[in-house]
């Protein structure tokens, strides 16, 4: 008896997850924008008009097609050089979307209202989240003074350059471009890509004092790029002297460090979470959504409160992050935190999470899709589209599910059992425990390419247990029944692990269970 992959191998829509840590480095993608609560009055009917046509047109536009994109950005200026006209009478929401367009584009002509937008947006930090994320982008971005210098010509790089032998911001923005390969809004490379020049030029600009160059020097140090050697203590050194100048990234990628044990700090430790609330606080919207988890879940000093951690959530949500949507939609689906249970706007949420590019929101969708959960119809074929995605980004659960559509063949999909042990491997290595049942099924039919050997399948079944999965649970329950993959005949260790198979759900172990009672 082997428990093949169930659906905990996807994520339970009934788990409220904030997303896999990463690092934030200064740079800008544009975010879609929802309602931020309480706006300042507009002068005139026109601009309002112009500012809802450019909401509807430009909150997804980062999902579409490159010329889609172009087309709709275009446009945008078009309407914002209308709708600014006199700089002491565009509103609010103008100043937010000519951040976003100006940094979307690299265009010159908005590349001083993005700055004009920095000094006027920065007393809505604390009622409008999302105008708080932008601001700090913004910030972290491009140096918008620059851009007229870097986009058009080599000349201007030439200058720069120059000028990066004394002045630290200038070795920082030209650092950037080096780190990114930049190239100007008609997609032509201006800076070629370098690793190792941007942590020169990340280098000089720490000696000059720049907080957000210890943010991205200590981000190459963690991932041993530009010819460094891979240095976490080094990292997390430089990470906590940016997010202790006040630097925003820093405080995520230090937040991160504690999160994760990077650099021999302890994983998991309850210093995370305060800087997460400082970076917050700044009006970070990816941590704004993990101060909504500190609530949901009792991490360091927060209380549970699912208000709160709604709260919170939305706010990340609103500031244009992924995973706050996605958990806000969770929130919607099981009605917590005061919501009502709501189909349609856990749908909503999610989908709007999903297209930001969050991948937990990806795999939800296609859990949806598969189960007929969110008020849709079964559709396999969707799932297996929205696992896909989820899987491109890297995600483990995608990968997984991706695999358990190739062993089983559903969505279109052949039955493939080589493809499904690649996509387990790969998941497998990322820590997903369904993943690590799926081997140990490989192992113990000998499918896939694997050979057939009880030792590893038992294995990959104590892991996978040991994570959480059921199916690993009942597998592993099986072996110790048997006494197969070296491990004893043990009823004791069997019935125990069978007992807890069926509390988490499984029903082979469920009829175990009721078999002997």
């Amino acid at each position: 008896m082997f428990a093949h992959f169930s659906h905990a191998a996807r994520l339970s829509a009934a788990i409220l997850i904030a997303g896999c840590p990463g690092l934030a480095l200064a740079s800008f993608q544009p975010k879609s924008a929802g309602d931020s609560g309480s706006k300042q009055p507009d002068t005139t009917g026109t601009t309002q008009a112009i500012v809802d046509h450019l909401s509807t047109s430009l909150h997804d536009a980062s999902s579409l097609p490159d010329e889609e994109q172009a087309a709709r950005y275009a446009r945008a200026r078009v309407d914002l050089s209308e709708a600014i006209g006199d700089p002491e009478q565009a509103n609010v929401e103008v100043w937010y979307w000519a951040g976003v367009v100006a940094v979307h584009t690299h265009n010159e002509d908005l590349a001083g209202f993005a700055r004009e937008a920095i000094e006027r947006l920065e007393p809505n930090y604390s009622n409008q989240p999302r105008f708080a994320s932008l601001v700090a982008e913004l910030d972290q971005a491009t140096s918008m003074d620059d851009v007229t210098k870097i986009r058009e010509n080599r000349p201007g790089v030439l200058e720069l350059n120059k000028a990066a032998k004394t002045d630290g911001e200038a070795a920082l923005t030209l650092a950037r471009y080096y780190d990114t390969a930049f190239k100007d809004e008609s997609h032509v490379r201006r800076v070629p890509k370098d690793d190792a020049q941007a942590v020169r030029l990340y280098t000089r600009a720490v000696e000059a004092g720049s907080s957000k160059a210890m943010n991205n020097l200590a981000a190459a140090y963690e991932l041993g790029k530009g010819g460094l050697e891979k240095d976490g203590a080094k990292a997390v050194e430089l990470y906590r002297k940016a997010a202790e100048a006040g630097e925003v990234n820093g405080m995520m990628n230090l937040a991160y460090a504690y999160e994760t044990g990077l650099g021999g700090l302890q994983g998991g430790s309850d210093e995370a979470i305060v800087w997460f609330q400082k970076a917050a606080d700044k009006g970070n919207a990816a941590a704004m959504t993990k101060v909504g988890m500190a609530y949901l879940n009792e991490w360091g000093t927060y209380p549970k409160d699912d208000a709160k951690a709604v709260e919170w959530f939305r706010k990340g949500a609103d500031g244009g992050d992924g995973s706050g949507m996605n958990d806000l939609g969770n929130a919607y689906l099981h009605g917590i935190g005061g919501l009502p249970q709501d189909n349609a706007k856990a749908l909503e949420w999610t989908l709007r999470g999903a297209k930001a590019g969050n991948a937990i929101a990806m795999v939800n969708l296609g859990g949806a899709y598969e189960d007929g959960e969110m008020g849709l119809a079964k559709d396999e074929a969707k799932a297996v589209q929205w696992y896909t995605m989820a899987a491109r980004k890297g995600h483990r659960a995608g990968l997984s599910n991706l695999g358990r559509a190739y062993e089983n063949g559903f969505g279109g999909l052949p039955k493939d059992p080589t493809k499904a042990v690649e996509l387990y491997q790969q998941a497998a290595q990322k820590g997903d425990a369904g993943a690590m049942n799926g081997l140990g099924v490989a192992y113990t039919l000998g499918v896939g390419g694997l050979p057939k050997d009880e030792a590893k399948a038992a294995a990959w079944f104590v892991r996978s247990a040991q994570y959480g999965d059921m199916s690993g649970m009942t597998n592993l329950a099986h072996c110790y029944e048997v006494g197969s993959g070296g491990l004893p005949q043990d009823m004791k260790l069997a019935s125990a692990w069978y007992h807890q198979a069926a509390e988490h759900g499984s029903k082979p172990a469920q009829d175990w269970v009721k078999a002997h009672p």
